[in-house]
């Protein structure tokens, strides 16, 4: 046992999970964005909306994708 690299696992390990917690809040968010979102009239806004929910969505993947990699 070495409490050196103890403390820098667990320090690791405590920054992952919040990581991961900011992640899952901003997904939650994400979903009831979605869900809540009411659909414009128009064909344009439509399309723009999407744009917009399209490019949060890669950012989020993007996120899970890094702290996947960071997990292991």
């Amino acid at each position: 046992y070495c409490h050196s690299d103890w403390i820098v696992l667990r320090t690791a390990i405590e920054s992952f999970a919040v990581t991961v917690k900011d992640i899952a809040q901003m997904l939650q968010g994400f979903g009831t964005e979605v869900a809540e979102a009411e659909l414009p009239d128009e064909g344009k806004a439509i399309e723009r909306l999407l744009e917009i929910h399209t490019e949060k969505y890669r950012k989020l993947k993007d996120a899970i994708r890094s702290v996947s990699k960071e997990g292991r």
